[in-house]
């Protein structure tokens, strides 16, 4: 299950290989009327962070975005000697709320089974994400949680290679739970221990949590990637590590990631580079035998080179891509594709299906009270010919942030973006992933999915939106406060970016020349 290594195509290959795209395309091209992974009722689970403990702040959040006004009631069950916990929160249509949820709510650091996961209802379709911030150990990470309605039975899930976990989360009661054990080292459970292909069963009731988390090393080469959950009643699965680490030398963050049920995946994906100098890892894993999946760097050289590689369920291989890279797959079966950023502050996002892009999103930035302050950014991925008209909170993008992929069809876009409230909006759809630097942590999570079978009463909206004026704001030359730009420049190079530089640190950045024309110094 190691790395594969490419070479550029030859002209003959890439002929080849491209009729086997196209023909793949074809197969996905089609896109039923469905529902986007909006919905009135959410399961929340906060998987071990490490560094919890009774001298550490452990600072849990759900943040909310309506579709229209009405209410949502948060609950969890008692926890020891926590009393049960309920909220409930007024919601006003495009803007997203913060709820601070009870520390008792993060699972410990140990496998087992325990009542903390947390009952989210509204009377309106909502969007849910929910940030882990270990504030003491500077370990934070986010992620986008499903609405009960796209749950399933039947997941094979990825993990990252180092202090991996698994949450699986109890929706309904008597739900009986098997795990086919796919591991790199061995974990223990109520006094056995099972290596990986061992096989377990466990018994959830609502808002059960069961945590199956590796012993913790600062050496740990442990991977879960493959490990089966196969469920009688829907559940609800996470995936993360306790403590990702990029070099030994380097601290640690947390990952957390809702993983897709196995009938929910897809067969075409674009994984675009993210901000950070560094290159970044992408994971492809196969829930199916027999599956043949064919890779594509499009490099900023405008070459590409490609991979064929034909892996049964459980496998995986893992690729390091070059900065500036562009990754396109394509898949016979059903797959996972998550991309791991290769800075010294790392994140895990999971990666949609191309016929699983949404085209509205409304999400708010992970800054928080105990938080240092986020370098946040989003990255677009949408159709060449439908970008121009794409756009963010109520204004078109700025046409020098696209970059046209060559023979790809879409263009990505790279945008750095204030602390706060957004909206992104199309008449087609694309893909929006959030991600935030602070210096020493990370987070990101994906904006949304569209998923064309679920939920079935779900009625798209037939109003789209209109073409847009851009529309630009001018700011002093300061630079934004709570940045710590001396930080972020020498972890992320935030100088070496013109959008993030004019954004947050213009005055550190040697900038303040050039905010004399319209738009030429946007300060969050």
């Amino acid at each position: 299950m190691g790395s594969s290594h490419g070479a550029t195509s030859s002209p003959a290959a890439m002929c080849s290989l491209t009729l086997v795209g196209l023909v793949l395309l074809g197969a996905v091209a089609a896109d039923a009327d469905g529902g986007f992974s909006k919905g009135k009722e959410f399961m929340a689970a906060f998987m071990f962070n490490y560094g919890v403990g009774e001298s550490n702040t452990t600072a849990n959040y759900v943040f909310v975005s309506p579709e229209g006004d009405g209410t949502v009631d948060l609950s969890m069950l008692a926890v020891g000697n926590a009393p049960p916990w309920k909220a409930t929160h007024n919601l006003t249509a495009g803007t997203t709320l913060r709820v601070d949820i009870p520390n008792q709510s993060e699972m410990p650091n140990t496998m087992t089974l325990e009542q903390r996961g947390i009952t989210i209802t509204s009377d309106v379709d909502i969007s849910v994400y929910a940030m882990n911030d270990n504030v003491n150990a500077s370990a934070a990470d986010a992620a986008e949680i499903l609405p009960v309605s796209a749950l399933s039975t039947d997941y094979v899930v990825p993990t990252p290679t180092k202090n991996p976990v698994i949450l699986v989360v109890g929706i309904t009661a008597n739900t009986d739970v098997k795990v086919t054990l796919a591991s790199t080292c061995s974990v223990k459970y109520k006094g056995q221990t099972y290596k990986g292909g061992s096989t377990f069963t466990e018994t959830l009731g609502k808002s059960d949590v069961f945590q199956i988390i590796s012993a913790f090393s600062t050496r740990s080469a442990c991977d879960f990637t493959g490990t089966a959950i196969n469920a009688s009643q829907p559940v609800a699965v996470y995936s993360g590590s306790s403590c990702y680490y990029t070099t030994k030398s380097a601290g640690c963050d947390h990952f957390i990631e809702q993983v897709i049920p196995n009938e929910l995946l897809g067969t075409r994906f674009i994984v675009p580079d993210v901000f950070d100098n560094s290159n970044y890892k992408v994971k492809v894993m196969a829930p199916f035998d027999s599956t043949h999946i064919y890779l594509y760097e499009h490099h900023k050289d405008f070459t590409v080179h490609s991979y064929q590689i034909d892996i049964d369920k459980g496998d995986f291989r893992d690729y390091t891509i070059p900065d500036g890279t562009t990754m396109e797959i394509f898949s016979n079966n059903r797959i996972h594709v998550i991309q791991y950023d290769g800075s010294s502050t790392p994140f895990s996002l999971p990666i949609p299906a191309v016929n699983s892009y949404g085209w509205n999103y409304t999400f708010s930035t992970m800054d928080n009270p105990t938080s240092k302050f986020f370098l946040s950014y989003i990255n677009i991925v949408a159709k060449s010919d439908s970008a121009p008209y794409l756009t963010l909170d109520g204004s078109t993008v700025d046409p020098s942030k696209w970059q046209r992929v060559r023979d790809l069809g879409y263009s990505v876009a790279t945008i750095s973006i204030p602390p706060g409230n957004h909206n992104v909006e199309a008449d087609d759809n694309f893909m929006v992933q959030v991600y935030g630097y602070d210096g020493v942590s990370s987070y990101a999570f994906q904006g949304g999915y569209y998923f064309t079978k679920l939920p079935l009463h779900y009625t798209p909206p037939t109003h789209l939106p209109g073409h847009h004026t851009p529309s630009t704001t001018i700011a002093a030359c300061v630079d934004s406060p709570g940045v710590d730009c001396k930080v972020l420049d020498g972890s992320i190079g935030i100088c070496k970016n013109p959008d993030g530089a004019k954004n947050y640190c213009p005055k550190y950045c040697n900038l303040c020349s050039g905010c004399t024309s319209p738009g030429g110094c946007i300060v969050g």
